[in-house]
């Protein structure tokens, strides 16, 4: 073994698992205590990702999927801007994978959170402190397309608030290292994300680094927003249709033109026309050195599309 390298294999014994955090569909993530893990003394509190799906074939899939996800981890934990992987238990069941715990939770229910108990419109936050949460994502997601790893379930949901209030992408259990995969889409076309995804991955299956950018569109204006989700009133047969007519996310209250036109960009119709996760982050960055006047003053003579 080289010297410093991380064991990642973790055994239950040394766990301590607690209350629950998130119970999804297919997945539970929990909290747990876990005593000398990831090279540190005493105990750390961490987050344990398992199956939960009582269907047994399902859930066989369901644990094949875990276990490429704590692989795909394992690569991708370097980065500021991912979810660490502290560990994982995989020699016997429940296969667990453990990850750093976010003390603030996703962003989706941080944004929501902060609105509600602010009583003036922008929930407490400066929209430098907003841009600061998109540049966090746009950064991480630079991160996965250089490494080659499509997310294909990008939403604030699954981007998680750590200490400092940075921002890390997570929800990798359908991220792929391969351009299409129908297995995904067949499995959960029911409960699929389609208010963010792209019109080419609605229409024809097709999941790329340029429908993550499309994501990342919606994860902008879930953020401008401070937690609303686009397309609300639609079901998804209309979105198809409205999508491939021209409709976009309409402007944001106290959205300036750019921010605007930066979001629309995301969702271009081609996608040979999106901008990269690194154009994205030269404009953001550009926008949170502006004047702050100039960010949040909306354009109301800007056509918007309805």
């Amino acid at each position: 073994m080289a010297p410093g390298k991380l064991v990642f294999e973790f055994t239950h014994d040394r766990l301590h698992v607690g209350d629950d955090i998130h119970i999804g569909r297919f997945y539970k993530i929990v909290k747990a205590m876990a005593w000398y893990i990831n090279g540190k003394d005493g105990t750390t509190q961490v987050a344990i990702k398992m199956v939960n799906d009582s269907d047994q074939t399902r859930a066989n899939i369901l644990r094949g999927n875990l276990l490429k996800e704590i692989k795909l981890l394992k690569r991708l934990s370097s980065n500021r801007n991912v979810t660490k992987l502290l560990g994982c238990c995989t020699r016997q069941d429940p296969v667990y994978l453990i990850t750093e715990y976010a003390p603030h939770g996703d962003l989706k229910t941080f944004l929501t959170e902060h609105r509600k108990q602010s009583e003036n419109a922008t929930g407490g936050f400066s929209q430098n402190h907003l841009l600061s949460f998109a540049i966090d994502v746009a950064k991480g997601m630079e991160y996965l397309a250089e490494n080659k790893v499509i997310h294909r379930y990008l939403a604030a949901k699954h981007v998680l608030v750590y200490e400092g209030k940075t921002c890390k992408i997570s929800g990798f259990s359908y991220a792929s290292d391969v351009v299409s995969d129908h297995d995904f889409f067949e499995m959960n076309k029911n409960c699929l994300p389609y208010r963010w995804m792209a019109l080419e991955s609605l229409t024809q299956k097709e999941f790329t680094f340029e429908s993550d950018v499309w994501s990342f569109g919606v994860v902008l204006y879930e953020i401008i927003t401070q937690g609303d989700t686009p397309y609300m009133d639609m079901k998804k047969i209309e979105l198809i249709s409205a999508l491939k007519g021209g409709r976009r996310m309409k402007e944001p209250d106290n959205c300036g033109e750019l921010l605007y036109e930066t979001i629309l960009s995301c969702s271009k119709t081609d996608p040979r026309s999106r901008p990269t996760f690194s154009m994205l982050l030269k404009t953001l960055h550009d926008l949170n050195n502006s004047e702050e006047e100039q960010i949040l003053h909306k354009k109301h003579s800007h056509t918007q599309l309805e």
